[in-house]
């Protein structure tokens, strides 16, 4: 079936390569942090892990209304609080899982990947930023 520009329910083929693009570099730096921080302890019971989840599906749903049409979430201020709490390669995990359908399969894999593609680079920064502070002078 050939994509059709006047029907926006047709996603173009580039755009599904651009979509497993972010999917993929997601996949390599939830390796990557699972590799580096395998030997942390998760010193959490399971009904906190799912609190915590919970509290992200709930944020995902609950929409902050901008100008232009535009809405945002919340998703992103629970998943920086739990890089404080939980080891750093379990948050985007858990972003990824708890979030709602709703959409096209490339829509949800496109806006689960982004999510914690940049929740896992926040973390990482966050990580960088605690083991190394910052000096700014007197």
């Amino acid at each position: 079936m050939t994509p059709n520009p006047s029907n926006p329910e047709v996603s173009p083929f580039k755009l599904h390569y651009f979509i497993i693009g972010v999917f993929l570099g997601f996949l390599f730096v939830e390796g990557c942090l699972i590799f580096s921080f395998r030997n942390e302890p998760l010193r959490y019971a399971l009904w906190e892990i799912l609190f915590w989840g919970l509290l992200l599906y709930w944020s995902v749903r609950v929409r902050i209304h901008l100008p232009f049409q535009a809405s945002m979430s919340q998703l992103f201020v629970f998943a920086l609080a739990m890089f404080v709490l939980f080891p750093l390669w379990i948050v985007p995990i858990l972003v990824v899982l708890f979030q709602g359908g709703g959409n096209k399969w490339y829509k949800q894999l496109f806006n689960r990947s982004q999510d914690a593609l940049a929740s896992a680079v926040a973390g990482l920064v966050w990580h960088f930023f605690t083991q190394n502070p910052l000096y700014l002078g007197q």
